[in-house]
């Protein structure tokens, strides 16, 4: 894959803003909601150069590519809109791409837990959201603490079986914390992510043990011939199937779990929206409805322990701060990206070279 020479912050921005923008909707009449609004393009475009400037590229331009073509020939129409009950949201988010459609939910959260103490919104048919901890982290700079999950299409095992059962299945929890930035702790419940198995599959590469499975079921660890996933632990298994459940509960799915897997096997357009979405469940609280008054200073009283206690504190986020308040060089971002991006925005056929 050719990289492009380097393109500088600005113009990214400016590029994936256009992209994004075209999904901007007028004001709903029947809510007075906005359902997709200019806060939650430039919420969106923040969290795709985050994912650049963090090495995270896969989940940034390369993302946004991805989710175009994934979009290609499901005409651009107005979202369906939110449906609100409660302290709930949910929102279908099958015309939109998946960072977009985070962005938008983070804003109902934050405006639903501000009102009342705690709030879920939940976004079904959704594609790739990207990077959940950036998300997050929103919401625990505004004294919330956030945790955010979703669902993938099958493709991990479970812990001692060799047959796809569940994805890669992220989650990530983020909390705020006295005189620093957010913690935010933010991974993927399988051994690697689908982004990581493609990324080492084209370059002909092998993957860490425990590796995974080819489509006959035979462990391996070259990249290419991995069909299934195999899980690292009895622990990991089990939380990506609690997020599994967590996903499928809020996915507002008219079809049991049986019904969508024969419509997926239905001939192509049979089905109600494009392949590869997913379910992701967002949920806010804020510490001070409960009566605690000194959640932030107690995050940081507790990462502090657990370094202290030889403990891993995640780190990865801190650096975002950093980076956005310096000039930093030009970001490389590959040819293909950058050609399917700019097809969209001129009104071209965008390929599926990504």
């Amino acid at each position: 894959m050719s990289t492009h020479p380097g393109i500088e912050e600005a113009t990214l921005r400016q590029l994936a803003s256009e992209v994004f923008s075209r999904w901007i909707t007028p004001r709903d009449q029947a809510t007075g909601r906005e359902l997709v609004c200019e806060s939650d393009v430039a919420l969106a475009v923040r969290w795709l150069v985050s994912a650049e400037r963090l090495g995270l590229g896969a989940f940034g331009a390369d993302l946004l590519a991805r989710e175009t073509v994934r979009l290609a020939g499901h005409p651009l129409s107005r979202p369906e809109p939110h449906r609100a009950a409660g302290a709930v949201t949910a929102i279908d988010a099958i015309d939109l791409p998946g960072q977009l459609a985070l962005a938008a939910g983070v804003r109902v959260l934050g405006e639903g837990v501000a009102a009342n103490g705690i709030y879920a919104v939940s976004l079904a048919h959704v594609g790739a959201l990207g990077v959940l901890g950036l998300a997050a982290s929103e919401l625990a700079e505004q004294g919330y603490l956030a945790v955010f999950c979703a669902n993938a299409p099958a493709m991990v095992a479970p812990w001692g079986g060799t047959a796809p059962a569940i994805g890669t299945n992220p989650l990530a929890i983020a909390a705020p914390r006295a005189d620093r930035s957010p913690l935010v702790i933010d991974y993927a419940t399988s051994p690697i992510t689908m982004a990581a198995l493609k990324k080492a599959a084209v370059a002909g590469a092998e993957i860490a043990d425990p590796g995974g499975f080819t489509a006959e079921g035979a462990a391996t660890t070259v990249a290419a011939q991995v069909r299934t996933i195999a899980s690292d632990s009895r622990i990991s298994s089990l939380t990506g199937l609690s997020i599994e459940l967590l996903a499928r509960a809020a996915a507002g799915a008219k079809t049991s779990a049986a019904g969508a897997a024969a419509a997926a096997d239905a001939p192509k357009g049979a089905t109600n929206g494009p392949s590869g979405v997913r379910t992701g469940l967002l949920l806010a609280l804020d510490p001070q409805f409960f009566g605690t008054e000194f959640f932030a200073e107690d995050v940081a009283e507790l990462a502090a322990q657990w370094a202290g206690a030889g403990g891993h504190v995640p780190a990865r986020f801190d650096a975002r701060e950093k980076f956005e308040h310096e000039q930093r060089g030009p970001l490389e971002i590959s040819s293909a990206t950058l050609a399917t991006l700019h097809d969209f925005v001129t009104g071209n056929q965008v390929s599926n070279e990504n």
